[in-house]
């Protein structure tokens, strides 16, 4: 989590940068790695905070992305340069949601297999 806070900007520094200065910190905040396995207890803590991870990521990134449909519509009044900027930062927002989505999909569903995995393996062992 600590990664997520001190890398990503912030919403007023998103505006006034460079969509690629944008882009590049978005790829540096999406590139977490999902774990491919979950198999001990201490990767089910680390698949947990990950999933933390995720979901305070999407949601603050959904925020950025919701006044960034905003201002490309009022930019699109008033400056065409501003405009196609605005809409690469939006576009750039939208895909670093979806991405966020998916990994805390891919992990949830990792962790459930694990956990659905190891009930089996118990009951099993019971008979």
């Amino acid at each position: 989590m600590e990664k997520f806070r001190d890398e990503l900007l912030g919403i007023d520094d998103m505006i006034n940068s460079d969509p690629e200065v944008l882009i590049k910190n978005l790829e540096n905040i999406i590139g977490t790695p999902v774990p491919i396995t979950i198999d001990t207890p201490d990767e089910l803590k680390e698949a947990a905070k990950l999933l933390g991870q995720f979901t305070n990521g999407y949601c603050y990134l959904k925020a950025a992305h919701m006044r960034f449909v905003l201002l490309t519509k009022q930019a699109k009044k008033t400056d065409k340069n501003l405009y196609e900027d605005m809409m690469l930062k939006r576009d750039a927002l939208q895909t670093a949601c979806d991405v966020m989505k998916q990994k805390y999909a891919s992990v949830s569903r990792t962790a459930s297999l694990t956990k659905e995995a190891n009930d089996e393996l118990r009951m099993l062992a019971k008979i």
